[in-house]
């Protein structure tokens, strides 16, 4: 069962933050900065250019296993005060994807996207399952957990030539796939030009495939991403696989007609998920 609180409770609760941060956030980001250097790099850069670095969220990437799907992920947010604010799907992609808000400022939100493992072959679910069942007992999968052993790399190839996010889940489990950095809450960098201008001042790439900046009117988001770091990883039979790790994002917000900030992640407002605040 989900545990609730309050808005006021959540925003005076000093104990209550430290929680959320010594026991979710701060490993994820640990792990996160493990996987994409690039990440910590910026975020230093960006503490040196502003008074503090908040972020907007944190992507976490799973497959709907009953172990594994978002709703065991989002009861065990839930222990921390999440709820579930919005979701949507691509069904030709397989994918569901789920934002779990928080009510207390400053706490990231939580997007997670979840693969439907039927549509991934037989022999592909069962590499899935086998890596899981090596790491524990199923009903322990938690956040932030990686499978203890490596696909071997012919099962691995097999899994990315039917799903990346497959692929990437048989490396890195529910580890957190991306953080987004808030720019509304950067006092100098506080719009997408600023930003943009610093970091390509000092040598970072910014993924330009669709544009540079990624904005939507219906959604109020503008965002922005770094191209990806390629990190070589050990396999389970000692062989070696270049791969990309992640990306770090960038997530400017603008207000809606109510002269709030946009709290939400997608443009389709059919779903009324449980009220953070």
């Amino acid at each position: 069962m989900m545990r609730r609180f309050s808005k006021q409770a959540v925003t005076l609760s000093q104990t209550i933050y430290q929680t959320i941060l010594a026991d979710l956030i701060s490993p994820l980001w640990t792990a996160y900065c493990q996987r994409v250097p690039q990440a910590l790099r910026i975020h230093q850069l960006l503490e040196g250019h502003n008074k503090r670095v908040v972020h907007d969220h944190i992507g976490l990437r799973t497959l709907n296993f009953p172990w594994s799907s978002s709703s065991a992920l989002g009861e065990k947010l839930g222990q921390y005060g999440y709820c579930i604010r919005d979701r949507a799907s691509d069904p030709e992609q397989h994918l569901e994807y789920f934002w779990f808000h928080h009510p207390a400022p400053e706490v990231p939100a939580i997007l997670i996207t979840e693969l439907d493992i039927e549509a991934l072959t037989k022999s592909s679910q069962m590499i899935l399952r086998e890596l899981a069942s090596t790491t524990c007992h199923s009903t322990l999968w938690s956040l932030n957990q990686t499978p203890a052993c490596k696909p071997a790399l012919q099962p691995f190839e097999a899994l990315l030539s039917e799903s990346e996010i497959a692929a990437w889940f048989s490396l890195f489990g529910t580890s957190a796939h991306y953080f987004s950095v808030s720019v509304n809450q950067l006092d100098r960098q506080n719009d997408m030009s600023k930003l943009i201008k610093l970091l390509l001042e000092e040598g970072f790439t910014l993924d330009s495939q669709d544009r540079l900046i990624r904005k939507s009117d219906q959604t109020l988001l503008a965002q922005a991403i770094t191209l990806p770091d390629q990190l070589e990883v050990n396999l389970g039979d000692q062989e070696k696989v270049r791969v990309s790790t992640g990306c770090y994002h960038f997530t400017l917000r603008s207000k809606s007609p109510s002269g709030k900030l946009y709290k939400k992640f997608f443009s389709s407002t059919a779903f009324s998920g449980t009220q953070c605040d």
